[in-house]
């Protein structure tokens, strides 16, 4: 085990899994990838219309994702 395992792992720890890289997202939005990720990480309190849109993004493809799963749990039954 190297002395930057342990760097890594807390560093992936603290990070929130999203659906849609950010290259993905700033092409939908438009903006600028460093954009998408500064409002990801939360380094730029930004209430534009862009901002609100990355965030949206973001919720949906979370919850819509989360719900296609769960409707096909019902289907398959597992």
């Amino acid at each position: 085990m190297s002395e930057f395992t342990n760097i890594n792992s807390t560093c992936t720890k603290n990070q929130k899994k999203y659906r849609m890289t950010a290259e993905q997202v700033a092409a939908l939005v438009p903006c600028s990838v460093s954009y998408v990720n500064k409002i990801r990480q939360g380094t730029r309190e930004d209430n534009s219309p862009k901002a609100k849109l990355v965030r949206e993004i973001d919720l949906i493809t979370n919850e819509g994702t989360n719900k296609l799963i769960e409707a096909v749990k019902q289907i398959v039954k597992l």
